[in-house]
């Protein structure tokens, strides 16, 4: 009776344990809250051919370097879209907002020929909030004008992280993506 009785209350616990839902927290790097000014003319056109991330990025959760050669992977802090294409949205947007650079889809890149125009290729090497209190973007882009010559332009940029917690890192990982298109722009010679 006694065995049967630590039993069921042994059960009874394990099935609570669980039955507990998992609270994901998800997050975007575009903000669709941000209006796009559709009235602006543009100065510039750019494909965007690739954007190559890390493995590490190629997976739903949020990451965080915490010693020189360790990586945390937040099971409760996740993406709700691929780094990759939320990247793209981010980039392509601060692009326009700040520099009116209009981005042509790859597949529809025939360029207005009035406008100045480039293809870009960026590969991202580190893009994590470090346990150090900084997010860091870097890695290496290349733009080839319609001349047919390349550049290549190496970025090391990094935010201050001012506060904890993931809902912080994310928003000065976005500042960051906004620091590319600016470093970006300032070599696409929009005079």
């Amino acid at each position: 009776m006694k065995s049967t009785f630590w039993l069921v209350l042994i059960v009874t616990f394990l099935t609570g344990c669980v039955s507990q839902s998992i609270n994901l927290n998800y997050y975007l790097l575009h903000s669709p809250q941000s209006a796009i000014t559709a009235d602006k003319q543009p100065r510039f056109q750019i494909s965007l051919q690739k954007l190559a991330l890390p493995e590490y990025l190629k997976q739903r959760s949020l990451v965080m370097q915490t010693s020189a050669t360790t990586l945390h992977f937040s099971p409760h802090h996740v993406w709700a879209e691929p780094v990759q294409s939320g990247m793209i949205k981010a980039l392509e947007h601060a692009l326009w907002q700040h520099h009116h650079v209009l981005s042509v889809p790859v597949t529809l890149a025939t360029h207005n020929e009035v406008l100045p125009h480039a293809e870009i290729a960026i590969a991202v090497d580190d893009f994590l909030p470090v346990s150090n209190g900084e997010a860091i973007l870097s890695g290496k882009y290349w733009i080839q004008f319609p001349d047919k010559s390349k550049k290549m332009y190496i970025f090391n940029l990094r935010r201050n992280l001012n506060q904890d917690g993931f809902d912080h890192a994310v928003i000065q990982m976005q500042e960051l993506i906004n620091a590319l298109g600016d470093h970006i722009a300032a070599r696409l010679n929009l005079s």
